[in-house]
């Protein structure tokens, strides 16, 4: 794990994941008592969860390979949750896109945070 530089617009984001996720998995693990399914589909979340926090702050943890797979398999879990609900809440879609798209900058944008050591090619 390595920190890098502080950016104003990524440490704006880390109240809004440190309360996201202290919800999620108070209502999720704690409140609630879900299933094998459910604890998997919770898991999956926290993670994502985890890595818009670790790159609010800037921080590596693991490497972009495992970000990216997070994501794809986040993105199809949410997607069976929509159908499996018959549809979607607006305010819940767009708290959740923010979960996602962040993870996508972690995943594939940042080259502040993966990079940072690395000697550009000629």
């Amino acid at each position: 794990m390595q920190i890098t530089k502080w950016k104003s617009l990524r440490l704006l984001w880390a109240p809004w994941f440190l309360i996201h996720s202290y919800i999620y998995i108070e209502i999720s693990f704690f409140i609630n008592s879900p299933d094998a399914i459910g604890v998997v589909r919770s898991l999956i979340t926290s993670l994502v969860l985890c890595g818009c926090i670790f790159y609010s702050l800037g921080v590596r943890f693991l490497n972009r390979t495992f970000w990216q797979y997070l994501l794809a398999i986040g993105i199809i879990d949410e997607l069976i949750g929509w159908f499996e609900k018959d549809g979607f809440d607006i305010v819940t879609t767009v708290v959740i896109f923010t979960f996602y798209f962040v993870l996508a900058l972690y995943a594939f944008q940042n080259k502040t945070i993966w990079r940072l050591n690395q000697v550009p090619k000629t």
